[in-house]
């Protein structure tokens, strides 16, 4: 395929369509490596916190630590009508962001469950809303999942976290039907 507007170079793999790639010579091919680099960078961009505490580093002052802080939710009304019911997040999943925008709707949220729990409810409840899986991706702390619906591509990237403890982190990019 071809670049088009709005995919986005990344450490020589390109956003194209919802998906990771690598390109040149105006061509592209999927590439796995691609895709776990980027899932890499957006999980560390939301994530916070000590390997294995609550706290974290301080900016401003590199020595002293920080407490890890919930994430905060976003107003219910947020989440877009647009967005299938079944691909809301379920409680107690806390959305932290939502947006709509190209007729893509964008949700991060923070969940108690576990990369495994988040992968399979929304591996089955896009299926169920009419998506096909292109591709996927589950290693148990991180996982992948790329579908598709009429030519529109959408993805779900999940990480666990250690900010706060124990949860999990996502972010899905549903495309409009």
């Amino acid at each position: 395929g071809q670049f088009a507007v709005g995919d986005a170079p990344l450490g020589g793999c390109w956003v194209a369509g919802g998906r990771a790639v690598m390109g040149h010579a105006g061509r592209v091919t999927p590439s796995r490596s691609c895709r776990v680099a980027i899932a890499a960078i957006a999980v560390a961009a939301t994530a916070g916190g000590g390997k294995d505490s609550t706290e974290g580093k301080s900016v401003e002052a590199p020595g002293s630590p920080v407490a890890c802080t919930p994430p905060s939710s976003v107003a219910p009304d947020a989440v877009p009508a647009s967005l299938a019911a079944g691909l809301r997040p379920a409680p107690p999943d806390i959305v932290t962001s939502a947006s709509s925008s190209n007729g893509n709707v964008v949700l991060e949220a923070s969940s108690s469950a576990s990369v495994n729990e988040v992968f399979e409810r929304y591996k089955s409840a896009l299926v169920a809303a009419g998506f096909t899986v292109d591709d996927e991706d589950n290693e148990g702390r991180e996982a992948e999942l790329f579908f598709s619906s009429g030519g529109r591509k959408g993805s779900l990237l999940i990480a666990r976290r250690n900010c706060p403890p124990g949860s999990t982190g996502y972010k899905l990019t549903v495309p409009a039907q």
